[in-house]
């Protein structure tokens, strides 16, 4: 009930903006507040593609959240793989795989956003090839990796006035997407913590089923963080 629209066509998809995403969120917290009578402070969690909308939400809106855990987020416009041809970007999907799905929203975004795809056999990371971005949406000037990193990247990493504050990255050892995450040895900024758990895949400290001793540290370590930003 809260798609705008019957369909993913590419007319429609337009409106999928990280800004219209924020925003969404945004209205969403304001309006079940008011309807629920929740006065509280609130923290942003989140992992992978969500993960990354979490420590957004708390930079673009500081005023409505006190901090935010990141787990696993892709932060960086940065493929680890430079794709040579469009045919790159197509070899492990089938593009009828993406006429109406949640996998098609993300290549919308991959193409008009966040500039990287990611290919399973690896895994590498690659700009979406035109062929792939033409041929689903007809986008055929794909995302400015450059503008995204200064203007969704670059802020999380400096020691500035306006540096976002109160959020936790963790990556785990064993999770490709830690290749465009927060690394802590770029980061200069002392209100944000990054927490690398050894042994860890994929946001494991959001999996229920994930309890070795590395996880439940980088767990009480954000209970830890949250308690302070609460206070």
């Amino acid at each position: 009930k809260s798609q705008p629209f019957n369909d993913l066509s590419a007319e429609h998809m337009k409106y999928l903006t990280l800004n219209n995403v924020i925003e969404d969120i945004a209205t969403f917290q304001k309006w079940i507040s008011k309807d629920r009578k929740i006065n509280g402070k609130w923290i942003t969690t989140g992992g992978s593609y969500s993960g990354t909308i979490s420590a957004l939400y708390r930079f673009i809106h500081p005023e409505l959240v006190v901090g935010a855990l990141a787990a696993s987020a892709p932060m960086v416009s940065k493929p680890a793989h430079e794709s040579n041809s469009d045919m790159d970007s197509l070899s492990s999907i089938n593009v009828s795989d993406y006429e109406d799905s949640g996998d098609r929203q993300w290549a919308y975004q991959a193409c008009s956003t966040f500039g990287f795809w990611m290919m399973m056999q690896g895994p590498y990371f690659l700009e979406p090839g035109g062929l792939l971005c033409d041929q689903l949406f007809g986008i055929k000037v794909r995302a400015d990796k450059s503008a995204y990193n200064t203007n969704y990247y670059l802020p999380f990493i400096s020691n500035t006035a306006n540096a976002p504050t109160h959020i936790l990255f963790t990556n785990g050892t064993r999770d490709g997407w830690a290749k465009i995450s927060i690394d802590a040895a770029d980061n200069q900024n002392p209100g944000i913590t990054v927490k690398v758990i050894q042994g860890a895949g994929h946001h494991y400290d959001l999996n229920p089923e994930e309890d070795s001793p590395q996880v439940i540290e980088a767990r009480n370590l954000f209970l830890q963080l949250a308690q302070s930003w609460l206070q």
